[in-house]
């Protein structure tokens, strides 16, 4: 009987030693879930970060460039060289961190880099035709939405080169989209400081030479097996070779001009302070004459590539801008489909309309014009109206592929004609 007791005294401390030591237990369960759910956390707020990132390097980089290269003291091209030379070295830095020295031998393999010289030149171009339009007096806003005309000229090559179907909801997007930046354009030239219609243009052609080089990467990328950070090496060391290239031509091009745009040739003397370019020009000897025809001793002039850049914060944040933007963009792409850049674009060029260009060119609130305003709504609403549709077209092909995989005959029956469903299938895969 005593041994019982004992037997029963101790079950009934166990169990109160295991109750006591529940509460404890929990606690120890909980504290790996509450870090597991604050890790799903920072990891869901690092991803969408990037698009937010993503988007202010956009805007910012539209709006202070206007800024810097519109501001006739520095050359314009030599933005676009300083952003080149900036995302070679990040793209060279990235490569060497990923694949040490095997990554940067692979990355300077003379045919591959030579491979790539076709969509540098279309890149250093588009940079060129961009800093064109803004020297010529675009905005920020008009110049994105002018280049805007790159989903529906992208769509259209694709459909006569690579043989691509469209549904009748991506048309009618492009149709909404091609007409709406076209208003857009109109509209901003209208009035006292409206852009001028040579500065559209080049935003046009810049939004084209991009459709075609978005093209010519595809067809490129397609027989390319080396990652994305050597690739973007190659690319970059082209695109530094032919902005150096473009300088001179946009030097010839101002030379060309009546009058001459001397901040377009590094060879030209030109004034080094926003203030000087209001009073006069420089001659040829790099003395400054003023507009009352009196030599002015306290304006300096100088000449050379990169005179100018201390005039203005703007130039070197713009250059910021530039390169965070190159960098952050490789990771949406990795990330994020189409649908969600297109949405990321749309947002940034509400971001440049409504918000960065009334402060930086201290202009009132955009809804005073409401014809522009209503115009500019419509930009990012067709274009991701268009990516989604794509996105819907997608899903659709991937499901009736599977259905089709799942009604094909089992290999075992002798009845079935292999080489026949294989043709018709690839003749379906065609017309589509």
């Amino acid at each position: 009987c005593d041994a019982n007791d004992r037997a029963g005294s101790q079950d009934s401390l166990g169990s109160e030693a295991r109750t006591s030591r529940a509460p404890s237990e929990e606690a120890d369960d909980a504290a790996p879930q509450a870090t597991s759910r604050l890790r799903s956390f920072a990891l869901l707020v690092a991803k969408y970060s990037a698009v937010i990132v993503y988007i202010m390097s956009q805007a910012f980089r539209e709006n202070l460039s206007q800024k810097a290269q519109s501001s006739r003291i520095i050359v314009p091209q030599s933005l676009n060289i300083a952003a080149a030379l900036g995302c070679l070295s990040l793209a060279l830095c990235t490569t060497f961190w990923t694949y040490k020295w095997e990554g940067i031998r692979a990355a300077f393999n003379i045919k591959k880099v030579c491979k790539f010289a076709v969509p540098a030149l279309l890149f250093a171009m588009s940079s060129f035709f961009g800093s064109m339009a803004f020297a010529l007096g675009a905005s920020a806003a008009a110049k994105d939405a002018a280049g805007r005309i790159y989903t529906p000229a992208a769509a259209l090559l694709s459909r006569w080169i690579l043989g691509k179907f469209y549904m009748w909801l991506e048309w009618l997007a492009l149709v909404i989209l091609t007409l709406s930046c076209m208003a857009f354009g109109l509209l901003d030239t209208s009035g006292e400081k409206g852009a001028s219609l040579g500065g559209l243009i080049c935003a046009v052609c810049s939004g084209l030479t991009s459709a075609v080089n978005s093209l010519v990467m595809e067809r490129l990328m397609k027989g390319e097996t080396d990652p994305y950070v050597v690739q973007n090496v190659r690319l970059n060391v082209g695109s530094v070779f032919f902005n150096f290239l473009f300088l001179f031509v946009m030097g010839w091009i101002g030379d060309a001009e009546s009058p001459a745009r001397l901040d377009f040739g590094f060879w030209n003397y030109r004034p080094t302070s926003p203030e000087c370019t209001q009073l006069g020009t420089c001659l040829g000897d790099g003395a400054f004459l003023a507009a009352d025809g009196a030599f002015l001793g306290d304006c300096v002039c100088a000449r050379g590539i990169f005179v100018g850049w201390g005039s203005n914060w703007t130039v070197y944040t713009a250059l910021a801008a530039a390169v965070v933007y190159s960098w952050v963009t490789g990771l949406v792409v990795k990330q994020f489909s189409s649908v969600y850049r297109s949405v990321a674009d749309g947002i940034m060029l509400l971001v440049v309309f409504f918000v960065l260009t009334p402060i930086f060119d201290d202009t009132p609130f955009p809804l005073t014009d409401m014809a522009k305003t209503l115009v500019v709504l419509m930009v990012p609403l067709s274009g991701t109206t268009f990516s989604y549709a794509a996105w819907e077209m997608q899903q659709a092909m991937t499901v009736a592929s599977k259905k089709n995989e799942a009604t094909l005959p089992p290999e075992s029956e002798p009845d079935v004609d292999l080489d026949a469903i294989s043709s018709d299938i690839e003749h379906t895969a065609s017309n589509v």
